[in-house]
């Protein structure tokens, strides 16, 4: 297909979940497209994960700022001329901008005259918007309403609960729905040998993956939802692996709670960890475990589906409002809250071989939804039908 297509994350080579997310998006849309460009700031500051440049099929365009504002706490890079004629030269058939309330996303506008998709990625969610700095957000999407005003644009839902979302914002603008596929490579995920099999001694490994934001991810109610399930379990031991780099303070803060319920010895926090460590962890985890209060569509969840993992969801999760997601039979979709999840955790560890068992039975199903090439293909037909509008 002759179609170019360019994809602006100006964060990108900063590392983190967008990032991973866009980079696995643009090298299966290469396989469709005759060319896909990310295009991203030169970074200022160490990866979040790990480096991160795009892979052998995507080409990255840096561009480099020229001066470097603080406008109501966010970041604006300017560039001079020749970095606007370098990403002029691209000409590309479709732009698409990842993130809301990055003020370098409203350079797409002016930098390119062509069709815009946007992807929040869960940045309209009611509590994002609610919980800092209401009127500089207010004013970033006036501003951004009026810059589009010229152009073809669309909106991109990563789930049925953000489109929800993103009509109360956006009421007359256009949306389609798509998932995410996963960060880490699916081949680099190899199940336990014993996952089949567990017996009346054995300890069951609960994991997260992600940043240790306390709020947000629910850790605080994960921590005292684990403690119960430790307290109660005189069958097997129990542990709890929170997997993930630090984010302002989470860390110690965690840390702090897990000694004051008496659960240190049976807590690990790994720090950042690596792709392929994450892989690794994945393998050795019995159940996956998230109860954010809120979340848009995070890879990790996507990824401990396709490593076969049962898992404990809240339902404040977007993946969860894709109807054939809460229905797979080996995941268990609670509220944010401590004693259902821990209940729901005790249950999923007290029928490990049945869950597992279903889980295997689900994998093509799973499989299916989270490919990059079919999220792919949703894509490309919404940018086909923005160029013939």
């Amino acid at each position: 297909m002759g179609m170019r297509v360019l994809h602006w994350y100006p964060d990108f080579l900063h590392g983190g979940g967008v990032a991973n997310a866009v980079r696995g998006f643009a090298a299966a849309e290469s396989r469709q497209c005759s060319h896909v460009v990310i295009a991203a700031a030169t970074p200022s500051q160490r990866p979040m994960y790990e480096p991160l440049d795009g892979s052998s099929e995507v080409e990255v365009l840096r561009w480099r700022p020229s001066r470097t504002l603080r406008i109501a706490g966010q970041c604006l890079r300017l560039m001079a001329r020749g970095e606007v004629a370098k990403l002029g030269a691209v000409r590309p058939d479709i732009v698409h901008v990842h993130g809301e309330f990055n003020l370098d996303n409203l350079w797409a506008s002016r930098l390119f005259r062509c069709p815009i998709v946007i992807s929040p990625h869960g940045a309209c969610h009611p509590v994002v918007l609610a919980k800092s700095r209401r009127a500089a957000k207010r004013i970033y999407l006036a501003a951004e309403r009026l810059l589009l005003r010229h152009h073809i644009s669309m909106f991109h839902a990563l789930s049925p609960a953000e489109a929800e979302h993103l009509a109360a914002v956006f009421p007359n603008a256009p949306s389609y729905c798509a998932p995410q596929g996963p960060g880490v490579p699916v081949t680099e995920i190899s199940p336990r040998r014993d996952t089949m099999q567990t017996t009346a001694g054995q300890k069951v490994n609960f994991l997260f993956v992600g940043r240790l934001v306390v709020f947000t991810k629910g850790l605080d109610i994960l921590l005292d939802a684990f403690e119960i399930v430790a307290s109660r379990s005189g069958r097997a031991g129990m542990h709890l692996m929170l997997a993930g780099p630090d984010w302002k303070g989470g860390r110690t803060w965690l840390e702090h709670r897990a000694a004051q319920l008496g659960i240190s010895d049976r807590v690990t926090l790994t720090g950042p960890l690596t792709g392929r460590e994450v892989a690794a962890v994945l393998a050795a985890a019995d159940i996956y475990v998230q109860v954010s209060r809120h979340d848009g569509f995070p890879l990790s969840v996507a990824e401990a589906l396709l490593a076969n993992k049962p898992a404990v969801l809240s339902s404040a999760i977007g993946t969860i409002s894709y109807p054939e997601i809460a229905s797979l039979p080996h995941i268990k979709v609670v509220p944010a809250s401590r004693r259902e999840a821990a209940m729901a955790m005790m249950e999923t560890a007290g029928s490990l071989p049945e869950v597992r068992s279903a889980a295997l039975c689900c994998q093509r199903v799973v499989t299916n939804f989270f490919s990059w090439d079919r999220i792919a293909r949703l894509h490309v037909d919404q940018y086909l039908q923005l160029l013939h509008a």
